[in-house]
């Protein structure tokens, strides 16, 4: 007896301990061409699943799901099946019964491509409604329904990404509608961010294949907020299929333009941090050449976001100001220097030639340098290093010899401005490279003198004089009117800088223009 008559006869007497024995997943993953005998096992597999009449258990559910989830792996392409006679075939109860009983007068060469083609659309239809009904019940699922609602998931994600084609499908119109029911959308983005791990991650990867396969059909219809806030959430919870969803969705030219203000700030920086780490990566790479992993629109976006919400920095010297909104500002200024940072690239010639990028970071520099000048605050330079010295107690604000004068490192590090002004010095360096129109922009902005005056030890900026020095750099290459800036500068004395004192040197000037020298101080008596 075939396998296909002993399942046919376990269906028949209801024998599902007998059923469940010989039924296994594993031998649906066989490959194309498949015989008729497979065929028509699987259509007892969708006839069983689809069949209220039969009222399985969760369990006998979800072992015929996976059968039908292993069948679109390298398999069954989607066709409908269209009676001989030309009859609608929806007017039948149960369509995979009906095809049963047709494909017992078939022969090797039957009416149906069976060997390639399977009638998916009745349990596409079965696994949306399922997964609608599972998701809007009030009573916590069990957690076998918990299964089913997963591997009904899952037979989404194999049948869109192998078993279906949009363009070649015969019933591609009626399977999209399926997807395109609002009821049904709103229940996916539910879903992404459910509070069981096994659930969310189906879901991700439901919609993450939904983006990679059918982007068109699917971005238009979907609230692209709720979706968003969605993934973050499951992104946080370390879901890798939701981080790999976003980041499909941020390579969309028109994707960050449509969420980035209607999300929750918060998310907005979490999906900032992302973009920073992922230009990291592609930026870095050395083989990505004269190519770009955010679309140019989405850069452009960025940049006057920026120019736009600069100012902001430059609010956190009034210390009751919600820190929020201005570290948005620092990641945007990090993203900026990082995608400006390889001159092969064309996101960085794309940044080179907007101009009121350069005058902003040019102007934003000059009030953030005038600031630290005026009075003591968090644009201050930090000349000590025992100003971040941080105490071994816990509490070392309270522990200080001298609290009123007291530099807390933590708050420092973590404070929107730290390293913020080095940031855009940065940027500036990147934006002049090799480009002679923007360093005589800079130039006729009096940024040269600025850049020099900024070219100290700050402890709230790492690694400013060495952006400093490279920005310098930049600007007199091969540029005459600049390097005469430099030349004429007048040295006025050395900086007597107390980090460099609490190391235990000092800058010696021999005087009459010869160079300076580091000597270690007098011992003391």
């Amino acid at each position: 007896m075939e396998s296909s008559e002993r399942l046919a006869l376990c269906i028949e007497n209801k024998d599902w301990d007998t059923l469940v024995s010989i039924l296994k997943p594993k031998d649906f993953c066989s490959d194309i061409p498949r015989t008729l005998c497979d065929f028509n096992k699987l259509l007892k597999v969708a006839e069983l699943l689809t069949d209220k009449d039969f009222n399985i258990s969760e369990k006998i559910k979800s072992i015929l799901l996976k059968c039908l989830a292993n069948s679109c792996v390298n398999g069954y392409l989607e066709k409908a099946y269209v009676p001989n006679d030309g009859g609608d075939i929806s007017a039948h109860k149960n369509i995979y019964k009906f095809l049963s009983q047709e494909v017992s007068n078939w022969s090797e060469e039957g009416p149906y491509p069976f060997h390639i083609n399977f009638p998916y659309d009745g349990v596409v239809r079965w696994a949306i409604k399922t997964i609608t009904d599972y998701a809007s019940t009030q009573k916590r699922l069990s957690e076998d329904q918990t299964e089913v609602l997963r591997l009904s998931l899952q037979f989404l994600c194999n049948f869109f990404t192998f078993a279906f084609n949009i363009s070649t499908s015969t019933n591609a119109d009626v399977i999209m509608e399926y997807i395109k029911d609002q009821n049904f959308k709103d229940t996916i983005i539910k879903l992404v961010g459910h509070d069981r791990a096994p659930i969310a991650r189906a879901a991700c990867a439901y919609v993450h294949n939904m983006v990679k396969q059918l982007f068109k059909e699917f971005y238009a219809t979907i609230d692209k907020k709720e979706l968003t806030a969605e993934l973050i959430k499951s992104t946080i919870s370390d879901i890798q299929a939701a981080l790999d969803t976003v980041i499909l969705l941020l390579k969309e030219p028109n994707y960050l333009k449509d969420i980035y203000d209607e999300i929750s700030i918060d998310d907005r920086l979490y999906l900032l941090d992302i973009i920073h780490q992922e230009v990291r990566s592609f930026v870095y790479n050395e083989e990505n050449k004269n190519t770009h992993w955010l679309p140019i629109e989405s850069i452009e976006f960025l940049s006057d976001k920026f120019k736009k919400k600069s100012d902001l920095i430059l609010k956190t010297v009034n210390s009751e100001l919600n820190n929020i909104e201005p570290t948005e500002v620092t990641i945007l200024i990090d993203i900026l220097g990082v995608l400006t940072s390889n001159p092969k690239l064309d996101e960085c010639k794309k940044l080179q030639e907007d101009k009121s990028l350069l005058i902003n970071c040019v102007y934003l520099l000059k009030a953030i340098h005038m600031v630290g000048k005026d009075t003591n605050n968090c644009f201050t330079p930090l000349q000590k290093l025992s100003d971040l010295a941080l105490h071994t107690k816990a509490d070392c604000c309270n522990e200080a010899e001298d609290p009123n004068n007291h530099v807390c490192k933590e708050k420092i590090q973590n404070h929107p401005a730290f390293g913020f002004k080095a940031s855009l010095i940065r940027v500036i360096g990147n934006l002049v490279h090799k480009h002679e129109k923007n360093q005589n922009l800079v130039r006729e902005n009096d940024g040269i003198p600025l850049l020099l005056d900024c070219c100290n030890i700050d402890a709230r900026n790492p690694l400013i004089i060495q952006w400093t020095t490279l920005a310098i750099r930049n600007l007199v290459d091969k540029n005459p009117e600049n390097q005469e800036v430099i030349g004429k500068s007048v040295k006025i004395g050395v900086v007597d800088s107390a980090v460099v004192r609490e190391m235990g040197l000092t800058l010696h000037d021999e005087g009459e223009g010869n160079a300076i020298g580091i000597m270690p101080l007098p011992k003391k008596d």
